[in-house]
């Protein structure tokens, strides 16, 4: 999987990265962007989340850092979730989306959660024990 940066909103703490990836079952297929999904999670969807967990001082090129995928199930969805940016702004997210899963890091925030279809559902915003919070990409497509 490699990617490409398209678009920064600094305002919301979130860049545009284009993913591609090819089926690994199929070398001869040309990579193909992950593609966001139209329709919002389900309660008891299946997803895998993607992380690049780049804390360190090396941070180097994004895309030569290894790319960890966590398994996860949605419990909740439509959950309100308090946001505080570094600079102190304060905003509520009314649509987040809460799935249960473990072994997502704290720099794994901001890579994409990727239905059975193969398509993004949402990207992650934060985590605790044994749940990861997204911000459905239904939220963020009007912000490229």
């Amino acid at each position: 999987m490699i990617g490409s940066v398209s678009t920064n909103h600094p305002t919301h703490d979130v860049a545009l990265v284009t993913y591609f990836w090819q089926d690994p079952q199929d070398t001869r297929d040309p990579l193909k962007p992950l593609q966001p999904q139209s329709r919002p999670a389900y309660v008891g969807e299946p997803l895998a989340l993607l992380g690049i967990s780049a804390l360190g001082p090396a941070l180097g090129d994004l895309f030569t850092l290894p790319v960890t995928v966590v398994q996860g199930t949605v419990v909740a969805t439509n959950h309100p979730q308090q946001l505080t940016s570094a600079g102190g702004v304060r905003e509520t997210l009314t649509d987040a989306i809460e799935v249960a899963c473990s072994g997502v890091a704290h720099g794994d925030s901001g890579g994409p959660a990727i239905d059975a279809a193969g398509n993004v559902v949402g990207v992650i915003l934060g985590s605790g024990p044994g749940i990861a919070t997204l911000t459905p990409v239904t939220d963020l497509t009007s912000l490229h």
